[in-house]
């Protein structure tokens, strides 16, 4: 073989090595690349599933004006109105007979009692004393055999009326109980049954002992009832309107003064707001909100906290 030929041969070799060692190094650098990208890629999943879990989920309240209604709970009693009378006789004289026991029942125009107004020297017609009203005897003043005035009273007759609830208050609630104000009521007989009631009157006095008031209701007819029932009353004691109420449990603090957290743009931004009365847990607010704002009832959040709205 000639140099020359010799020469070509060697090139050709010299060529093929450098275009062996170009593709492996292609192969290398772009094993390199893609293997980059996968830890990148999963990195940008990680980053973005960190950014998706720092929203916390929320859920809100949008505020609207509602009317507060404070309802007490206290042991009453179902009574009859009863309307006394005492009777006495139009003559004085010696009771000879009586007709009638405590507790029984008398009707209007019964003879309850003879009166003799006999003197030493002059004797007279033994003298009836009736009964003017219908109603239960209540008390019995004389015995057979004493002697009476036209102003001793011979009995006290109590005729039955109505039947009504009466309760007694704590003297804070004074100011808030008004005649006419609905109730509800249960009986240990009926104890899943609500029945209804009307507050009729309230004492103009306070018992000084005990610092409670009497207020006495109206109640619907229903032949279940009786007098000396013992029931459960459940009385409205408080009524305000057009209010902003949320849950208390939405309510915090912030340096030592109640706070909330409303939902702005996505966002957390707390409220320094001011309470007022409580009633099943929820809370009205005197200050710090306006209808429309989203207050965050449920999750707990920080100022500036990612939001996300659950419905």
């Amino acid at each position: 073989m000639s140099n020359e030929n010799k020469k070509l041969s060697f090139d050709k070799i010299v060529t093929l090595i450098l275009v062996l060692v170009i593709l492996v190094l292609a192969f290398l650098v772009g094993r390199n690349l893609l293997g980059n990208s996968e830890p990148n890629k999963k990195m940008n999943m990680r980053q973005g599933g960190n950014v998706k879990a720092s929203e916390i989920s929320v859920m809100v309240q949008t505020m609207e004006k509602e009317t507060f209604t404070q309802i007490t709970t206290i042991g009453a009693e179902i009574t009859n109105t009863l309307d006394n009378y005492g009777l006495t006789s139009d003559v004085g004289g010696k009771v000879t007979k009586l007709f009638v026991e405590k507790n029984q029942s008398v009707e209007k125009g019964d003879v309850i009692a003879y009166v003799d107004p006999s003197v030493a020297g002059a004797e007279y017609k033994a003298q009836p004393v009736i009964s003017s009203l219908s109603g239960v005897i209540e008390e019995l003043d004389v015995y057979v055999g004493q002697t009476i005035t036209t102003s001793t009273s011979i009995a006290k007759v109590g005729s039955v009326g109505e039947l009504e609830i009466t309760a007694k208050l704590p003297e804070r609630y004074l100011s808030t109980i008004e005649e006419g104000m609905k109730a509800t009521f249960t009986t240990a007989a009926w104890p899943e049954e609500e029945m209804n009631a009307t507050v009729k009157t309230i004492s103009s006095t306070v018992n000084s002992s005990n610092r409670t008031f009497t207020v006495t209701l109206s109640v619907e007819e229903d032949e279940r009832l009786k007098a000396g029932m013992y029931v459960t009353l459940n009385l409205t004691t408080d009524i305000e309107e057009d209010v902003l109420m949320i849950p208390t449990t939405a309510i915090s603090t912030y340096l030592n003064e109640p706070c909330v957290y409303v939902e702005e743009n996505g966002k957390a931004v707390r409220r320094i707001v001011t309470t007022g009365k409580r009633e099943k847990g929820r809370s009205v607010i005197t200050s710090g909100l306006n209808v429309g704002d989203r207050v965050i009832v449920k999750g707990t959040v920080t100022e500036g906290s990612a939001l996300k709205v659950v419905e």
